[in-house]
């Protein structure tokens, strides 16, 4: 299932997006985004496109997914946006994040 079409599934994923995270967990990231792209799915995230949350991004994108990121207005810049995700919706507070997600 390509990008622009809509899944009947999503997955959301919270995860890292510290510097320093041990090359295992990237690599982990990286094959959940592989395996979500796999499967159709459409992923939801942090909205961060460093570490463990832009590995698993990333590659869910490069496999076809549709992604859509979900980032607190005072992280934008910390976190670095992902501003490649096909969506990008930006909210007050860390609360509205995860009741968004």
């Amino acid at each position: 299932m390509g990008r622009n079409a809509l899944s009947a599934f999503s997955v959301c994923v919270y995860c890292g997006s510290i510097e320093g995270i041990p090359p295992r967990y990237l690599a982990l990231a990286e094959e959940v985004g592989r395996q979500i792209a796999a499967r159709g799915w459409q992923l939801v995230s942090g909205g961060g496109r460093t570490a463990m949350m832009g590995a698993v991004t990333a590659a869910a994108r490069a496999g076809g997914a549709r992604t859509i990121g979900v980032i607190p207005r005072r992280l934008m810049d910390l976190e670095v946006a992902d501003t490649a995700s096909d969506e990008l919706l930006v909210v007050d507070t860390m609360r509205e994040r995860k009741a968004l997600m």
